[in-house]
C-alpha cells in the first residue's frame, strides 16, 4: 500500500516535474522569440543601439556600421571605448561607470576613431540594464547645412526679386489671392493692392495653362504710365500663377517718336529727286515717292495697292522698261532672295532700254524689308566721259609741252605732272603716279639738284614754298650743269603750280651772243678810233692840196690855160667833197662813241623843214613842182638846231636824188595826240621790185631785220643822219606800204 502510495506519489511528482519543465521550456522559447523579435526591431531601427549584457555590449546593425565593427558578437567595454576618439575615451568611460553603478543617464557628442564620424550618445538605465543610443550627427549636420543653404537661397531669391526693377507677384493656387510681391510691385502699385482685372487675367492663365498678357494705363504720381501685365502659370506647381509687369512708357513714347520720325522721313523722301521705294518684310511696297513713279512710269493707283516686288518687276518687263534677261524667273527669285540674305548695301548699274542709265542702291531697312534708291546718272556718266576725255587731252597736252609741269595740293602731295618734269629730275613716272609728298619727291630728286650748303635747310625751304605758295620765279643750275627757269604759281584753290623750262641751250647761245656783242663793241670802238685817226691823218695832206689848188686858182705863180683852170676846179671840188665826207665820218664816229656834245634848245621843226625846202627849190627852180610842203606849226622840240638841220638836209637831198621827175615829194609836219611831233616824207614807188627809199633810210632789209649802222651802203651821210636823229630823242619808222618815212620827236616839256 505504501509502495503503491509511493509509486503514485512518484508518478504524480514526475508528472508535475514534466509539466513544470514543459512550462519552462515554453517560457524560455517565448523569451527567446521575444528577444529575437526585439533584436530584429532594434536592427531595423535607424538609430544605433548598444545593450549591456552579461557577455558584453550587444550592438544592433546600425551600431556595427557606425562603430565600424562588423562582428555580431558582443564586445566588452574596452573594445567599445577603443571605437571612440582617444581624447574622448576617458569621458565616456566615466559616464558608463556612472550609468552601470548609479543608473545615472548621460548625453554626449563623440567622434569615432575609425571613420571619424560625429555621433550623439545617450545613455539610460532600462529594465535593469544599461542602454546606449547613438545617432549619426553627420546626416543631421548635412540636413542642417542643407536647410541653411535653402534658407540662404530663398533669401537670395527674395533679394533678387526685390532688385528686379519690374513688378513681380505670385498668387495662392486656390484663391488666387496675392501671396507675395517684390519691392518694385509694392512701390508701383502698393503693398497688397490687387486689381480685380489682374485676378481675372490670372484665372484665365490658370484655366488655359498659357501666359496671358494685356496692356494697361495707370496714373502714378500724376503721370500716365503704360504697363504690360503678364499672368503665367508656374510649370510643375499646379495652380500656381506668377505675374510680371513691364513699364512700357518709354517704349510707347519711343514708338510715338518713331512714328513722328517716319512721318517726317516720308515727307523728306517725298521731296527728294532720287526715286525711293520701301518694301516691307512681306515683300510688298510700303512707301514710294513721286520721283519713283515718274522714273518707272507707274501710276499711283497701281503703287497704292502695295504690289509685291515680283509684280513690279513683271510690270516693268511687260512695258519694255527694264532690260531683258535670259532667265527672268531666276532673276525674280534672286531679287526676292535679297529680303532674307542681304546684309550690306548693294549697288547696281541698270542700263534701260530707252538709253538711260540708273544707279540702284538696295539696302536693308532697320524695321525689316528693303529700301530701293534709284538715281538717273545718264547725264553724270556723259559728264564723266567728257571729263575723262578732257583729262586725257590735258594729259597729252601737258606731255607735249616743252616745259616741265607739276601741281602740288594743299596737303603737299603731287596731284598732276607731265613726262617732261619726270625726265628733268630723273623720277619714275609710276612712282609719281602714287601722289608722293613733296618731301619724298625732293629726296628722290636730290641727286639732280646742285646742293650748296645744308641739304635739310634747302629741303625745308622747298617744302615751305609748296605749302605756302607765293608767286616767284628764278633760275636754277642742276648737278649735270643744265640750266632751268622755274616759276611758282599759286592757284585759286590753294594748290601750287610749278613750271620748269630747260634754257640750257638758250643760256649758252645768249652767252655766246654776249661774247660776240662785246667783241663787236670792241671792234666798233677800234673802228671809230681808226676812222677818227685816219680822218685827221687825211685832213693834213688834203688841206695842203686844197691850199696849193687855191694858189693855182688865184694864178699866184702865173696865168693858167683853160685846160689847167678846169683841172684846178676839179681838184678844188673833189677836195671839198672829200673834206665834207671826212667831217661826216668824224661826226658819225663821235655820235657812236657817245662823245658828241649837243646844244639842245627849243626848235620849231616846221620852220626848219620849210627853210630846207625853200633852199632846195631856190637853188634849182626846175624842182619847184617836185616838192609839196604842208605844215601846221606844232609845239617846239628840244634839239640841236645845227645837227637837226644837218640830218634833215641829208634826208631831203637823198629823197630828191631818188625821186622820179614824174613824181612829187610830199613833206608834212603834224602834232600827234600823244605829245609827239611827226615829220613825214613820201617818195612814191613806181617799180616794186626796187628797194624802198623809206626802208633804206630806216636801215631795214627785206626781211625786216635792222642792219648795222654802217652797212646801209656807201652813203655815210644817211647813217650820220640816223644817228643824229636818235641822239636827239627821235625815231624813224615807215608806213605799211613802205612809201612814207616817219620821223617822230617828243614835244618839248612845258617847264623847259
Amino acid at each position: 500500500m505504501i509502495w503503491q502510495i509511493a509509486a503514485v506519489a512518484g508518478g504524480v511528482l514526475t508528472v508535475a516535474v514534466l509539466v513544470l519543465l514543459a512550462r519552462n521550456l515554453r517560457h524560455s522559447q517565448a523569451l527567446r522569440e521575444e528577444k529575437a523579435t526585439l533584436r530584429d526591431h532594434l536592427n531595423a531601427s535607424p538609430f544605433a543601439c548598444l545593450i549591456l549584457q552579461s557577455e558584453g555590449w550587444w550592438l544592433n546593425q546600425k551600431a556595427q556600421e557606425l562603430l565600424n565593427h562588423p562582428d555580431q558578437s558582443p564586445i566588452d567595454t574596452p573594445t567599445l571605448l577603443a571605437c571612440i576618439n582617444a581624447a574622448q575615451q576617458q569621458a565616456l568611460s566615466d559616464c558608463l561607470d556612472a550609468l552601470r553603478y548609479d543608473q545615472k543617464p548621460f548625453s554626449q557628442s563623440l567622434e569615432t576613431s575609425g571613420l571619424q564620424r560625429a555621433v550623439y550618445v545617450t545613455g539610460m538605465w532600462s529594465n535593469s540594464c544599461a542602454v546606449l543610443w547613438m545617432q549619426d550627427e553627420g546626416a543631421t549636420l548635412m540636413l542642417t547645412e542643407r536647410m541653411a543653404e535653402m534658407e540662404h537661397q530663398a533669401l537670395f531669391l527674395e533679394k533678387l526679386l526685390d532688385a528686379v526693377p519690374m513688378p513681380i507677384w505670385w498668387r495662392d493656387p486656390q484663391s488666387l489671392d496675392l501671396s507675395g510681391s517684390n519691392n518694385a510691385y509694392n512701390t508701383l502699385l502698393g503693398v497688397g493692392d490687387d486689381p480685380s482685372r489682374a485676378r481675372d487675367l490670372a484665372r484665365l492663365a490658370q484655366r488655359t495653362g498659357m501666359a496671358q498678357t494685356e496692356s494697361r494705363h495707370l496714373v502714378l504720381d500724376g503721370s500716365r504710365v503704360a504697363i504690360d501685365v503678364t499672368e503665367a502659370p508656374v510649370q510643375g506647381f499646379p495652380g500656381a500663377v506668377v505675374g510680371i509687369g513691364r513699364d512700357m512708357t518709354a517704349l510707347e513714347n519711343l514708338q510715338m517718336s518713331l512714328a513722328e520720325h517716319i512721318s517726317v522721313q516720308d515727307q523728306v523722301l517725298e521731296r527728294l529727286t532720287s526715286a525711293i521705294a520701301i518694301y516691307g518684310p512681306d515683300r510688298r511696297l510700303k512707301f514710294y515717292n513721286m520721283a519713283y513713279a515718274e522714273m518707272w512710269s507707274l501710276t499711283p493707283e497701281f503703287l497704292d495697292n502695295q504690289p509685291s516686288v515680283s509684280t513690279v518687276l513683271e510690270t516693268l518687263r511687260q512695258r519694255g522698261i527694264i532690260p531683258e534677261t535670259s532667265d527672268f524667273p531666276a532673276y525674280k527669285k534672286s531679287r526676292e532672295a535679297l529680303f532674307t540674305h542681304l546684309i550690306d548695301a548693294r549697288e547696281d548699274m541698270i542700263h534701260l532700254l530707252n538709253g538711260r542709265t540708273v544707279h540702284a542702291i538696295i539696302s536693308p531697312h532697320p524695321l525689316g524689308g528693303l529700301i530701293y534708291q534709284y538715281q538717273d546718272v545718264t547725264d553724270q556718266l556723259a559728264l564723266e566721259t567728257s571729263h575723262n576725255e578732257l583729262i586725257a587731252v590735258q594729259r597729252s597736252t601737258l606731255n607735249s609741252l616743252f616745259e616741265g609741269v607739276c601741281v602740288f595740293g594743299r596737303d603737299g602731295r603731287l596731284k598732276l605732272f607731265n613726262s617732261v618734269f619726270a625726265n628733268m629730275f630723273d623720277l619714275d613716272i609710276d612712282w609719281l603716279a602714287q601722289s608722293p609728298h613733296i618731301s619724298a619727291a625732293a629726296e628722290k630728286a636730290k641727286g639732280k639738284l646742285l646742293i650748296e650748303g645744308d641739304w635739310d635747310g634747302l629741303k625745308q625751304r622747298i617744302i615751305t614754298r609748296i605749302s605756302e605758295p607765293k608767286a616767284r620765279q628764278g633760275r636754277m643750275l642742276l648737278s649735270d650743269m643744265r640750266v632751268l627757269d622755274y616759276a611758282y604759281v599759286p592757284l585759286p584753290d590753294g594748290q601750287c603750280l610749278l613750271l620748269y623750262l630747260d634754257v640750257t641751250d638758250t643760256t649758252r647761245v645768249a652767252e655766246a651772243l654776249r661774247e660776240r656783242n662785246r667783241a663787236l663793241e670792241n671792234a666798233d670802238l677800234l673802228k671809230s678810233q681808226f676812222i677818227a685817226n685816219m680822218s685827221y691823218e687825211l685832213r693834213t695832206p688834203l688841206n695842203a692840196i686844197m691850199g696849193f689848188a687855191e694858189l693855182l686858182k688865184m694864178e699866184m705863180f702865173g696865168p693858167l690855160s683853160d685846160r689847167q683852170s678846169l683841172y684846178v676846179d676839179d681838184i678844188l671840188s673833189a677836195s671839198t667833197d672829200l673834206s665834207e665826207l671826212i667831217g661826216e665820218i668824224l661826226d658819225l664816229a663821235a655820235v657812236q662813241a657817245g662823245f658828241m656834245e649837243l646844244d639842245l634848245q627849243k626848235v620849231d621843226i616846221a620852220v626848219v623843214m620849210q627853210d630846207i625846202v625853200q633852199v632846195r627849190i631856190g637853188s634849182n627852180p626846175a624842182d619847184q613842182k617836185a616838192v609839196v610842203f604842208d605844215a601846221i606849226h606844232p609845239a617846239p622840240i628840244l634839239a640841236d638846231i645845227r645837227r637837226i638841220n644837218q640830218a634833215l638836209n641829208c634826208f631831203m637831198d637823198d629823197a630828191l636824188y631818188v625821186l622820179d621827175r614824174r613824181d612829187t615829194l610830199s613833206v608834212a609836219v603834224a602834232h600827234m595826240e600823244d605829245q609827239q611831233i611827226c615829220l613825214t616824207m613820201t617818195v612814191p614807188i613806181r617799180n616794186f621790185d626796187e628797194p624802198s627809199w623809206a626802208k633804206s633810210i630806216c636801215g631795214l632789209t627785206e626781211k625786216g631785220m635792222l642792219e648795222p649802222s654802217l652797212a646801209t651802203g656807201a652813203d655815210i651821210g644817211i647813217s650820220l643822219a640816223r644817228s643824229l636823229i636818235a641822239a636827239q630823242g627821235g625815231s624813224l619808222s615807215m608806213t605799211d606800204d613802205s612809201q612814207t618815212l616817219i620821223c617822230t620827236f617828243p614835244a618839248c616839256p612845258a617847264d623847259v
